[in-house]
């Protein structure tokens, strides 16, 4: 098809004349239904499908994603929007591939690529769903690297993958809806003793004959889908999907050609289109509503999903005694004997919240994790938790500077905890290697999905155009870095480029108007996949039941949800990180050690050094981590103070939109008379001069003015 060619009604393909029907409820339930999740194959969120088929009358609606379930959160939360059922799905590609060992045959002869479209209609389906799209990226990685298909982590000896809990044929066909448009396969899902659907697909007419003669043959019902990979029919969607493929294809949208993985784009239609398309099957439309009524599943289960540890050397050891017993060892470490009562009432205080939450194995292996290295930082608000410094996980010490426990952990906190623990730059592959190992099969690193910008989206389509790279260039190097994705307004955004000052007296000549219209459309659109920085789940059992795991581009096991899918989810993600200062630190004592005066770090405080303080109340502090900016520095010579207290406090304040407080902070450093907002605030932010600085500040004012418990 040409840019601007019409898409012209066929006796097969009317034009939806009918999106402004009767808005009655439609019982039928769309099949085969992409989202721009399908990356590079559809064009169209979530949101807008599920907006669309409200609109249409429908009252459900299937999202098969092609080979992934990336997009299943934004779905579940649009469905909620617009009070539509969702129904949790997968279009499973190449079956040739890995359909044979799905379900424990031989291989399938004669499928060609195949497909086969998947719904969880159980949440015991949706588990076998996760498993099944992992199988199938583990066989397609497997068949790219030339080793044996298994699950994704990497094991001890260096290869690719590794699996300790292989996948059982019988068991993973169970709660699942199988559909397919394959004669072949239809017979082989049938022989299996399944009771697969029929899928008349209006992108595949040619193939109704063999597969009706199969399907009657056996007895088996059909139903109805349209290929749909766009939202609406015209010229500018089409032209969007075609821009898709060509930039998938590294190619130009003129020599687009089959080869590409090209297809005849269908938007979702009413239903009256689709008793129109398949007036020769009146019941595959019928039957789409009896195969709703055999999906009860309308999504996972949220609740958290905590590791699992265990002591290999003493089996029976339980998480909460070994984790009451470690922490009061490591008390002992920190403070000596006997424990100050201080310390031991924290302790108490802070098991009991641990125990009653069920975090005790979330502990254990956190500290597990860390003992990976020789110096680590655990930071954030797990840094309030004297159990994770008395295991080692931090080394602040909560109780000498006055920490909030609750802010960490509180009986109202429904999130899972979240402990991010720093190594060093040089260490940090190894640490998660030896993690992925450990827990070969029960873990996985987050993912996080790259979408497309403004300027990615603008250069990207402009290639698929056929503009010279110095023409895209000349634009796009002036565009500005900070222009991101929730500031485009496709109808303003040719407009938005010209006037900026960078891009004053560039011309804009055809087919630049073109291009802009569909780079708009690409803003925030899904481009591709890849690890998030340190992001590590770790599960109780397999962790391809509870989200698909495929391969990075680095081999490692990879969700296929970002960090905010986890969570939602309700698994728990351990940030492990990578830091240059602890390395610098770590030579360095490295250094001390060698020269003969080694130190003993669990009772050292190099915060209480006289020459560092000094340094930095003088804002001597370049080349010092977080506290070398100009504006830092300033402040450290206005304040005149180098202690970790108001070292603290001055890398919190400092903000740009907290300037006026923090001059009236130096006035009443320095002597400045001040009350409290209120009399019950005057031990609470005595440290802070009466301000509130930290996120604890706040919890505390609660609990003495309003009578909260935390």
């Amino acid at each position: 098809m040409k840019i601007g060619q019409k898409i012209l009604p066929t006796a097969h393909c009317p034009l939806p004349t009918a999106l402004n029907h009767d808005p009655k409820v439609s019982p039928m339930l769309p099949l085969l239904v992409r989202s721009h999740f399908s990356l590079m194959q559809a064009t169209a969120s979530p949101e807008a499908l599920c907006a669309s088929a409200k609109a249409m009358g429908y009252s459900a609606l299937a999202l098969t994603d092609t080979n992934n379930l990336y997009g299943l959160w934004e779905f579940l939360a649009a469905c909620r929007r617009h009070e539509i059922r969702p129904v949790i799905g997968v279009e499973l590609d190449d079956a040739r591939q890995w359909l044979s060992n799905a379900i424990g045959k031989g291989p399938v002869d004669g499928a060609g690529s195949g497909r086969v479209i998947c719904l969880a209609a159980t949440s015991e389906g949706f588990s076998h769903l996760c498993r099944l799209i992992s199988l199938r990226h583990a066989i397609a990685d497997a068949a790219v690297h030339s080793c044996t298909p298994r699950a994704f982590s990497p094991d001890p000896a260096g290869n690719r993958v590794s699996n300790d809990d292989p996948m059982d044929p019988a068991e993973a066909l169970q709660g699942i809806v199988w559909l397919t448009d394959s004669p072949r396969i239809l017979a082989l899902l049938h022989e299996s003793g399944l009771e697969p659907w029929a899928l008349l697909s209006a992108a595949a007419p040619s193939r109704w004959r063999p597969l009706v003669r199969e399907a009657r043959t056996r007895n088996i019902s059909f139903v109805a889908a349209v290929d749909n990979r766009i939202l609406t029919q015209g010229d500018e969607e089409a032209t969007l999907y075609r821009v898709l493929r060509t930039i998938e294809g590294n190619t130009t949208i003129h020599r687009l050609c089959p080869s590409h993985g090209i297809s005849d784009p269908m938007p979702l239609f009413p239903e009256s289109i689709y008793r129109t398309r398949f007036a020769c099957f009146p019941e595959a439309i019928d039957n789409t509503e009896r195969l709703l009524d055999a999906v009860s599943f309308t999504g996972p289960d949220t609740r958290i999903v905590m590791p699992e540890w265990r002591d290999p050397a003493m089996p029976d050891l339980d998480a909460e005694t070994a984790l009451a017993v470690d922490a009061r060892a490591g008390a002992v470490l920190r403070y000596g004997e006997p424990l100050p009562e201080v310390v031991i009432r924290r302790l108490e205080h802070e098991m009991a919240m641990i125990r009653r939450m069920g975090f005790c194995g979330y502990f254990l292996i956190v500290r597990d994790i860390v003992r990976r290295s020789p110096r680590t930082c655990g930071r954030g608000s797990g840094a309030a938790s004297l159990v994770a410094y008395c295991l080692g996980i931090t080394n602040v010490c909560p109780i000498r500077h006055h920490l909030y426990f609750e802010r960490f952990l509180n009986p109202g906190r429904t999130d899972p905890p979240d402990i991010d623990v720093d190594f060093a730059w040089d260490e940090r592959e190894t640490v998660i290697a030896g993690v992925l190992s450990s827990f070969a099969g029960h873990a996985a690193m987050v993912s996080s999905l790259i979408r497309f910008q403004p300027r990615m989206a603008l250069r990207e389509t402009a290639r698929a155009f056929g503009v010279p790279e110095a023409a895209i260039a000349a634009v796009t190097r002036r565009l500005p870095g900070y222009w991101h994705s929730d500031d485009v307004d496709p109808e303003t955004f040719a407009s938005r480029i010209a006037a900026f000052p960078e891009t004053r007296g560039v011309d804009f000549p055809e087919p630049w108007p073109v291009i802009c219209r569909i780079a708009a459309r690409l803003v925030g659109v899904p481009r591709h996949l890849m690890l998030h920085p340190g992001g590590v789940v770790i599960t109780p059992g397999p962790i391809d039941r509870h989200c698909p795991v495929e391969p990075s581009a680095e081999g490692l096991p990879m969700l296929q949800w970002d960090k905010d899918g986890v969570e939602d989810a309700g698994l728990v993600k351990i940030d492990l990180l990578g830091n240059r200062s602890l390395a610098v630190i770590r030579d360095a004592l490295g250094a001390v050690a060698a020269s003969g005066r080694p130190i003993d770090e669990l009772r050292w405080h190099p915060e209480d050094d006289p020459a560092t303080q000094a340094a930095i109340a003088e804002g001597r502090t370049m080349g010092c981590f977080y506290i070398e900016s100009p504006a830092m520095r300033l402040l450290q010579q206005k304040a005149g103070r180098g202690d970790f207290e108001h070292l603290v406090l001055h890398s919190s304040i400092i903000r740009p939109a907290a300037n006026d407080w923090i001059e009236e902070y130096l006035g009443r450093l320095h002597g400045k008379p001040w009350k409290p907002l209120d009399p019950t605030l005057t031990n609470v932010l005595s440290e802070t001069y009466g301000i509130m600085v930290y996120q604890e500040d706040v919890s505390r004012a609660a609990v003495a003015m309003a009578g909260f418990s935390h």
